[in-house]
């Protein structure tokens, strides 16, 4: 078992690292031909992929994502002042950001960067038309957001699972990465798949430099050593590796501002005490133990009694379907109350006020860096307290707070930044600008 893989399976065994396993044809479906699937909190803790070891150990709530670049565009402002945005109607689908624009067949880029190379083969690509196995197998795909692309050439497509694609399916005990299609007598067909005796179908299932670089412990290979062995298991030079798997970079990100926000109580659950705005080209879930509620811009079906059920969960995607932020509201705490993490020291980020208020007074959303248990640092957006100092002792700084009656935590994508220069980079990209927003909108009745 390599160091990736214990990192993932150390977050949710059910889970384990890319590489090759089964890929069962039933699940490669449309997730509006499945039925929801009743989810625990640690897979509800894990929707974007695995949790690293900072979080296993400190049992936290954290969006372990790193999959789509830094921006360069500036970032829209969080209007930390609270006043509101301008609301119009959204469509009926979200619209693509400016840079899925650009692509042919409603392709969704994975990153910023996307290398699509000219030829008849790569315009033809359309992800709802890639079959599983064969001319005659089954589609990959019915909706173009359930596999970004990441990049074409030389006749080979490089798709990556979605983290909505996989919330939506119900599926939790598949790897998640990114597959390979290739062209070839007019058709898109994924790399090396066959269907196993008993109904399943063995696929190839490749990391991004985002999940090489961010599940790194100190003494493992370096990540280009990583990535250069699945170049040379492609069999392709770096330059075109690099095309088709993408730039090195630490996070992918959407760097497009959305035209307009949306509020998320006008369709929150009966009995819910929670409110907030979020992207109207992006989409929201709130879930649940009864039943799940779905914000996609068109509709969306109550959850009921969220006030007797105990605890909500909202997992927010970005227009990409890259889970962004998780916001979990609970009638009792959730950690374990311990600290794992005794001799770490964090730094605070960014902050921006909230309405939220616990005990100790008001609370900020920010960009938190600590080390974990192996000496790992990471970074992730969360609620802490506005009284804390912008540095201390990690655990002084908790990961859920009490809001009226309610146990409050949000957490954003969990990155493992390599220097200061990309840690800025993030705190200045449009992800983090959203998330902020996102955190100073939330109200609680």
């Amino acid at each position: 078992m390599d160091r990736i893989e214990e990192l993932m399976r150390a977050a949710d065994p059910a889970r384990e690292v890319p590489g090759p396993r089964p890929f069962r044809v039933a699940e490669i479906t449309s997730p509006a031909t499945r039925p929801a699937r009743r989810r625990s909190r640690e897979h509800l803790a894990v929707w974007g992929g695995a949790v690293g070891v900072a979080a296993a150990l400190a049992g936290g709530l954290v969006i372990a994502n790193q999959w789509q670049t830094t921006p360069d565009a500036p970032a829209q402002p969080a209007e930390p002042d609270g006043s509101a945005p301008v609301v119009t109607d959204p469509p009926s689908t979200p619209s693509p950001s400016g840079d899925a624009a650009r692509l042919p067949n409603g392709l969704v880029p994975a990153h910023d960067d996307v290398y699509l190379e000219d030829s008849a083969a790569c315009d033809a690509l359309d992800v709802t038309q890639v079959r599983t196995s064969g001319p005659d197998g089954e589609p990959l795909a019915t909706e173009p957001w359930e596999y970004p692309v990441v990049g074409c050439v030389d006749g080979v497509a490089a798709l990556q699972m979605s983290d909505r694609w996989f919330y939506e399916s119900g599926v939790d005990d598949i790897a998640m990465g990114i597959v390979l299609a290739r062209w070839a007598d007019g058709t898109w067909t994924m790399e090396g798949a066959h269907e196993t005796p008993d109904g399943e179908l063995d696929l190839r299932v490749y990391s991004s430099w985002p999940t090489l670089i961010g599940y790194e412990l100190p003494g493992d290979p370096p990540a280009a050593e990583r990535m250069a062995e699945q170049y040379a298991e492609i069999g392709v030079d770096a330059v075109t590796g690099e095309r088709l798997l993408g730039p090195e970079t630490v996070v992918w990100t959407v760097d497009t501002p959305a035209e307009s926000w949306t509020p998320g109580g006008a369709d929150r659950p009966a009995g819910s005490q929670v409110a907030f705005l979020w992207r109207s080209d992006a989409v929201w879930h709130g879930a649940g133990s009864a039943s799940t509620v779905l914000h996609d811009g068109s509709s969306s079906d109550a959850v009921k009694d969220a006030g007797d059920r105990g605890q909500e969960v909202f997992t927010y995607f970005d227009p990409r379907g890259k889970n962004v932020a998780q916001l979990l509201v609970s009638t009792h705490p959730q950690g374990s109350g311990g600290c794992a993490l005794p001799n770490s020291t964090y730094v605070i980020e960014g902050r921006a006020a909230t309405a939220l208020e616990s005990p100790e007074g008001r609370l900020d959303v920010a960009l938190v860096t600590w080390s974990d248990g192996v000496g790992v640092e990471v970074s992730t957006a969360m609620l802490v307290p506005g009284s804390a100092p912008d540095t201390g002792a990690r655990c002084d700084l908790p990961a859920e707070h009490t809001v009226g009656d309610r146990v409050v935590r949000f957490d954003g994508g969990r990155y493992q930044f390599r220097n200061d220069d990309e840690r800025a980079a993030y705190l200045d990209s449009q992800e983090f600008a959203d998330v902020v927003r996102l955190g100073t909108s939330i109200t609680m009745d």
